[in-house]
């Protein structure tokens, strides 16, 4: 998929969502002036009537030149115009250019922006009588071309033709009739199907519309079949259109069809035309073959190009830019309710103290000191999502880049303050506290958690002066990891020449169906990681050798105790699951080498085949199927879920196009409210329909917290990612549900993908990270040894179900998560096998889990694992629950390796 440049556009160029009357009438007179210059008019009826409507329902975007003025005080003429309409199906543009050399690139690029802004989808470009330049301008900006639109003409009147009886349309009684037969005869066409009462009135109070040309035919007295006719008089000779010629499916097949053609340029030689026209797509070839039988003739084509065009998140209606006055009054709001925090922290002594008995006034310390902090929260957590909406999406922006800096050091002030909260609530005690305090009361799970952590805190001023360093130690590398990954490109030599794109589009090349593309995209990855070897490899050994000092000054045994205590999640619970994940590798290693064998390898599955669709299994999945697919599967699990869709693209929370600047992977984040930030690299593929689903599932969970306080939502890694799966195991089910034997391979096949990259590629994470974390005790560890840790790593993971000799050793680079926290892989596979387990019991009583799943989800920041799992009666420090998690994978491995004998 083409990607949008739109650098260069010029600031000459405006969009006007809601065009005034100003703007409408100078767009009616480019028209105007181009038809004069062209002999025909360069716009659709449709687009017409809606520059002629200011009041019309459909929305109408102009874009055009910026208003300038003359030396008379007039305004200057346009000089391009494009009309962006919303369609049943996506969106369509129609472009009038003022001459004849004039090019449509800026114009058209503005257009890919404003859909890219606005929820994304199809874009559908109508060239009238294009040529060839045009197919070349729309190849550059990734249109195809959908159909060809023939304009037919004939002479009239037509020789020894035989008619049929019709009559004229009377207005006011005909309209519900015909509309009726039309959309049963169009429901298959994307622009005369489906019109409603608004859209024909449109046409009725057009100066060229004409009942008596609208004829009418009958049959019992029932409306069976119609044949519209229009005179296009401004023509020289004037023209006479068949319009639209409808018959009911129930009529078909008795040549009305013909005869209302014959009928209604009869009415049209009648009234003096002597030649009549009609448009018919190029691939109807029997309405083709029909109407050159009756003597028509091509006189030109127009072209429908189409486009899918990838939605972008906007903030702009909380903050309009970053250097907007809400924003930098926010900012400062934020320092000031941190600033207040910490000084009812210290009116009230909020920090370690001796045991003592809970007296009347500590109930109000403790609900002005924790109100407080939410409060300072709550507007943190909404700037750093506000900025990080542009951070990583274009890590070129240092304007934001430096904010995001700033506002790292207000947040890393929370910290202390909940380093000092645990202190004082451990040494009063959670539950004598909630006896005087509504807000102790209130937040009484995490509350006693940060009590029970008090015991791993350095001292206070240790605290404060690590979460101070942190900003300039560890977020700093972390960030600088980000920025270079982000800004790299690579060449990928491809059959029809070189291209250099995007890391994060290259890795999007995996899910190609040419194995030459994806072995050269693989190619191009191993080339261009070494790059960036010494800059990561600097990080990482800083990052981890952070986490070694602090861990021990804590007093965690290791780095993975602390992960556990952060996931909520026991030692028992995580070993129950680890035994059982190393029981599966042989399992996913022999399905690796079923698919090897499919793809044509005998040595194992290689790497940059993990991700490949199965030869002639469909994979391909466009932007507009894809939400299709997602939103049919959260239809049918209903309620606040089956909207969710919708309002994410209506609200504007969606950012999925791969490009320059762009961090890589995917990721949900929680704006404000019930709203959330989706982050996507889509690659039309199924794989990336379940990453979509995945992440709305982030974005669901994140309404089920809205009502929590920032205290309250504080998710552990292990719980966070229970709604995400669940939402991708939906997804899958009803896939499977509606699928053909083919379709439910490749279902299988995306889904399998999957389940091997969170059980076995991430159980060769946290090998890797184990033994990071055990070297870095010791030394610094130089890129070339992190490569082969990584490799020693695939290889106890995967096995002989991955050529091990495509491994891929820099797999420590591509994932941002080692940067960004640590052992932070394993929860995936907690997920994954949580939420097969929950959504077991999902499948065997749909409506008494619903409220029940709310009400988990809403306290995944509260309860621990255990106590949540406990809530459905799943006993998660049991190893069968996660085997019987993993037999569910189990079998959709053997359905697999059935299928691909069936299928290919």
């Amino acid at each position: 998929m083409a990607h949008l440049d739109t650098t260069q556009l010029s600031s000459r160029l405006q969009v006007h969502a809601r065009p005034s009357a100003d703007v409408l009438r100078r767009a009616a007179d480019l028209v105007r002036r181009s038809e004069a210059r062209l002999g025909y008019r360069p716009l659709s009826d449709a687009a017409w009537l809606s520059i002629g409507d200011a009041t019309a329902t459909t929305p109408v975007i102009i874009a055009d030149a910026v208003d300038h003025r003359s030396d008379d005080g007039g305004d200057d003429a346009l000089t391009q115009l494009a009309v962006v309409t919303r369609a049943v199906d996506g969106w369509s543009v129609e472009i009038v250019l003022s001459a004849d050399d004039a090019r449509p690139d800026e114009l058209l690029a503005m257009c890919l922006s404003h859909v890219a802004d606005n929820g994304g989808g199809t874009l559908s470009w109508l060239a009238q009588r294009a040529d060839d330049p045009t197919r070349t301008i729309a190849t550059h900006h990734g249109f195809t071309v959908d159909r060809e639109i023939l304009q037919l003409r004939v002479s009239l009147p037509l020789a020894n033709a035989e008619t049929v009886d019709t009559r004229a349309f009377r207005v006011g009684t005909d309209e519900a009739a015909w509309l009726e037969v039309n959309n049963a005869a169009f429901a298959w066409h994307p622009e005369q199907g489906g019109w409603d009462l608004a859209a024909l009135h449109l046409r009725q109070s057009a100066d060229w519309f004409d009942a008596d040309g609208f004829r009418m035919h009958e049959i019992d007295g029932v409306l069976a079949a119609s044949c519209w006719t229009k005179v296009h008089a401004d023509q020289t000779p004037a023209l006479g259109e068949i319009y639209v010629i409808s018959v009911h499916p129930q009529f078909q097949g008795r040549g009305l069809g013909r005869a209302l053609t014959v009928s209604g340029l009869d009415h049209l030689a009648g009234r003096g035309i002597t030649i009549g026209m009609l448009y018919v797509d190029a691939s109807n070839t029997p309405a083709v073959k029909l109407y050159e039988s009756m003597g028509f003739q091509r006189h030109h084509t127009d072209i429908v190009f189409l486009r899918e065009v990838l939605p972008r998140w906007s903030v702009a209606d909380i903050h309009e830019s970053l250097t907007a006055r809400t924003f930098t009054d926010a900012m400062e709001h934020a320092a000031a309710e941190m600033a207040r925090a910490l000084a009812v922290f210290d009116h009230h002594d909020i920090r370690a103290t001796p045991s003592r008995p809970v007296i009347a006034t500590d109930g109000d310390a403790a609900d002005e000191a924790i109100t407080a902090l939410n409060e300072a929260m709550r507007h943190v957590d909404e700037l750093v999502a506000v900025v990080a909406a542009a951070t990583t999406t274009n890590s070129f922006d240092q304007a934001a880049q430096g904010l995001a800096g700033e506002l790292d050091s207000i947040s890393a002030r929370r910290r202390p303050l909940q380093a000092r909260l645990a202190e004082w609530v451990n040494a009063l005690g959670v539950d004598a506290l909630a006896e005087v305090s509504a807000q102790v009361a209130e937040h009484l799970e995490p509350l006693a958690r940060l009590a029970s952590r008090a015991s791993h805190q350095m001292s206070e001023a240790q605290e404060s002066l690590y979460a101070e360093l942190s900003t300039t130690g560890p977020s700093a590398w972390a960030r600088l990891h980000g920025d270079v990954t982000s800004q790299l490109s690579a060449t990928v030599e491809l059959a029809d020449g070189a291209q250099v794109l995007p890391m994060a589009a290259v890795r999007g090349l995996a899910t190609h169906h040419d194995p030459a593309v994806r072995r050269a995209a693989y190619d191009a990855e191993l080339a261009t990681w070494p790059s960036v070897a010494g800059v990561a490899a600097a990080a990482i050994n800083a990052i981890k050798g952070d986490a070694n000092v602090v861990n021990a000054r804590r007093n965690w045994a290791s780095p993975l105790d602390a992960s556990l205590f952060a996931n909520s999640v026991s030692r028992a619970t995580f070993d129950a699951l680890q035994s059982a994940v190393v029981a599966s590798l042989p399992d996913f290693r022999a399905w690796m080498r079923v698919k090897a064998g499919a793809l044509g390898h005998t040595e194992g599955l290689p790497w940059h085949e993990l991700f490949a669709p199965l030869p002639g299994v469909g994979d391909a999945v466009t932007w507009s199927d894809g939400i299709g697919l997602v939103d049919d599967a959260f239809a049918s699990y209903g309620g606040e879920l089956g909207g969710l869709l919708h309002r994410a693209l209506d609200g504007r929370w969606i950012d999925a196009e791969p490009r320059s600047g762009k961090r890589g992977g995917a990721f949900c984040a929680r704006l404000t409210g019930t709203r959330s930030l989706v982050f996507l690299n889509w690659s039309d593929s199924i794989d990336s329909t379940r990453t979509l689903a995945h992440e709305l599932g982030h974005a669901y969970h994140n309404v089920q917290l809205a009502h929590r306080s920032p205290l309250q939502r504080q998710l552990p890694m292990s719980l966070a990612e229970t709604a995400s799966i669940f939402c991708e195991t939906l997804l899958v089910d009803r896939g499977l549900q509606d699928a053909d034997t083919t379709q439910q391979l490749a279902i299988l096949d995306a889904d399998l993908i999957g389940a091997n990259q969170v059980v076995v590629d991430i159980h060769s994470r946290l090998l890797f990270e184990t033994e990071l974390f055990a070297r870095r005790q010791r030394r610094t560890v130089g890129a070339d040894d992190l490569q082969q840790m990584m490799r020693d790593a695939q290889l106890a993971a995967y096995g002989d179900g991955l050529d091990q000799r495509t491994a891929h050793p820099f797999m420590w680079i591509v994932k941002p998560h080692y940067y960004s926290s640590h052992f932070y892989n394993w929860p995936y596979t907690f997920g994954l096998l949580f939420g097969l387990g929950l959504f077991a019991q999902y499948r065997t009583d749909s409506t008494a889990f619903v409220g029940r799943y709310d009400d988990l989800l809403s306290r995944a920041g509260m309860d621990s694992a255990e106590a949540l799992g406990a809530s459905f009666g799943i006993d998660i420090t049991d190893a069968a629950f996660w085997t019987s998690s993993l037999d569910v994978i189990r079998d959709r491995m053997r359905t697999y390796a059935q299928l691909v004998t069936e299928v290919l």
